[in-house]
């Protein structure tokens, strides 16, 4: 019972660290959009991305601590 409701919890913070990571691409495109073609930076669009960086932060280190991984190492072994 506990273990399905840790890899419920899991999956759902996996699916929101993805949501959260379309929404920091769609913040940075729309900042990018509105200083280099309409000379208007949105004041809200940096800010929201930083937020949003550190919730798929957040959602992404507690999926790797469920699945025993470390994001430090395994991106270095990757490269390795």
């Amino acid at each position: 019972m506990y273990t399905k409701l840790c890899a419920t919890l899991s999956k759902l913070c996996l699916v929101l660290a993805v949501i959260g990571l379309i929404g920091v691409i769609l913040c940075v495109q729309w900042q990018v959009i509105g200083r280099y073609i309409f000379n208007d930076t949105p004041t809200w669009a940096e800010a929201l991305a930083l937020l949003l960086v550190l919730f798929v932060t957040a959602f992404g280190l507690a999926v790797g601590v469920r699945d025993a991984g470390h994001v430090g190492m395994e991106s270095l072994v990757v490269l390795l």
